[in-house]
């Protein structure tokens, strides 16, 4: 199933005058999945296939990001995104879909279950909190005077990182400009992943080598909000990407 297929590819406009673009697969109960920071819906391109063989697959670009709009100025908050899912959700006719989201948007797909109600969620590699003003603003400095650090960024996503994992995650990335890219940061600053996630629904998938996360907090995390914990052994942040197979099984296995 190629996720390039033009024919494949739609969109509508939200409430606040974005247009969202996303892609249709398969076909029976909804699932929606939601990219991260600087990602796009094709990093779900290893996962879709087989998910399609049993869903109603909903994969959409974030705001900012993919083949979203990107206007400036505009709302880039988890809060709004999350309102962006919920209107897709509208949009498409959608009740009591299952939700996914990874990284960043497993903090968007949060706050949307939370809105349209959901029958699970499951969040990969989510932040317990989103970088402050002052990391942010380092962050914004060490780029400015030094380029080539934008080098050592990409391999922190995975636990071995190869050349063609990097180059896909660059080139998607640079389908977001870096000013709507930092607004997304700055909008979310100290963000935190919702403590008061729905009870029995909710599972935490999270690789054992994930170095912007630590595995161990998320453990405890999903003790005290009550959510199934899976980790996959040697797997980095972009875990779907990094161990294709296991997240897949680990994704159907929870749906089931």
């Amino acid at each position: 199933m190629s996720l390039s297929e033009s024919a494949r590819s739609k969109s509508f406009v939200t409430s606040d005058g974005v247009r969202i673009s996303f892609a249709e697969f398969g076909a029976g109960e909804a699932l929606i999945l939601i990219h991260g920071w600087a990602a796009s819906r094709l990093f779900w391109k290893h996962q879709i296939p087989e998910l399609a063989e049993r869903y109603r697959v909903v994969a959409l670009d974030l705001r900012g990001h993919g083949d979203s709009e990107k206007p400036l100025p505009a709302d880039y908050t988890a809060r709004r995104m999350a309102r962006d899912v919920v209107e897709l959700c509208l949009h498409l006719g959608i009740r009591d879909p299952a939700i996914v989201g990874h990284s960043f948007g497993s903090i968007v797909a949060s706050l949307a279950a939370l809105e349209v109600g959901c029958r699970s969620l499951i969040l990969l590699s989510p932040p317990l909190r989103m970088p402050t003003k002052p990391e942010i603003a380092l962050m914004r400095f060490l780029l400015a005077i030094r380029p080539l650090s934008r080098k050592t960024i990409t391999p922190k996503m995975f636990a071995q990182p190869t050349t063609e994992l990097m180059e896909f995650v660059r080139r998607e990335s640079a389908k977001a400009p870096p000013a709507a890219l930092m607004e997304v940061l700055l909008q979310n600053s100290g963000s935190r992943l919702p403590s008061h996630l729905p009870p029995d629904r909710t599972t935490i998938i999270v690789g054992s080598a994930d170095r912007i996360n630590d595995p161990a907090k998320l453990e405890r995390f999903s003790r005290l909000v009550g959510a199934r914990f899976i980790l996959i052994p040697g797997a980095g942040h972009d875990l779907m990407l990094e161990r294709p197979e296991e997240v897949t099984k680990a994704m159907i296995e929870v749906l089931s």
